[in-house]
C-alpha cells in the first residue's frame, strides 16, 4: 500500500514541476503589452494611478455612509402610524 502512494505522490510532484516550468517559462517568454521606455506610457500610467488613489478616500466615505444607511434601516424598527 505504501509503494502505491510513493507512486502517486511521485506522480503528482512530477506534474507539478512541469506545469510549474512552463509557467515561469511562458512568463519570461512573454512581452509587456505597453512599452516600458516611452515617456508617454509612463505618463499616462502615472496618471491613472494618481487619479484611482486621489478617488480612494471618497469611495471609502460613500461605502461607509451606504453602509451605515443599510445598518440603520435594519436595525430600526418601522413606524407604524394609524
Amino acid at each position: 500500500m505504501n509503494f502505491i502512494i510513493q507512486i502517486a505522490l511521485t506522480f503528482f510532484l512530477i506534474q507539478f514541476l512541469v506545469v510549474l516550468t512552463i509557467m515561469v517559462v511562458a512568463l519570461l517568454i512573454a512581452q509587456p503589452e505597453v512599452p516600458l521606455l516611452g515617456l508617454g506610457s509612463g505618463r499616462e500610467a502615472l496618471a491613472r494611478s494618481f487619479t484611482f488613489v486621489v478617488g480612494l478616500p471618497g469611495r471609502m466615505l460613500r461605502a461607509a455612509a451606504r453602509l451605515v444607511r443599510l445598518v440603520h434601516a435594519k436595525l430600526t424598527s418601522p413606524a407604524y402610524h394609524y
